[in-house]
């Protein structure tokens, strides 16, 4: 093995009051002491979630991130910057990037911007 790719949380932080992103944070800081190249990439919500959410046969988005903001990632996308260092890691080795898509939204203006492509 020449290379790690870690998909950590976008919130990955030391202080974090999530025990989630604790573990996260401390996860990556084990990887670190790996004698392999190690990137960190830290996406935020995956734009495929709202499909599925939405998906259930309700037609309705049940998310429970009131007025919380984030900008949903595809999947396809995150692919192509996982190949992208996998391919030449070494420039990527110690970094950590953070992965999200153009727009960030509450769910709101997301549930709106979905019923308008949607129909």
């Amino acid at each position: 093995m020449q290379a790690i790719v870690n998909m950590s949380q976008i919130s990955a932080r030391r202080e974090s009051a999530s025990n989630a992103a604790r573990q996260h944070w401390v996860a990556e800081r084990v990887l670190d002491r790996s004698p392999v190249a190690v990137t960190h990439i830290r996406p935020t919500s995956f734009a495929q979630w709202l499909i599925d959410t939405w998906a259930d046969g309700t037609g309705e988005l049940r998310l429970p991130f009131a007025d919380g903001r984030h900008a949903p990632i595809a999947e396809s996308d995150q692919a192509k910057v996982i190949a992208a260092i996998l391919e030449d890691p070494a420039p990527h080795a110690g970094q950590i990037y953070p992965l999200y898509g153009a727009e960030e939204l509450n769910h709101y203006e997301i549930a709106e911007k979905m019923s308008k492509a949607l129909g």
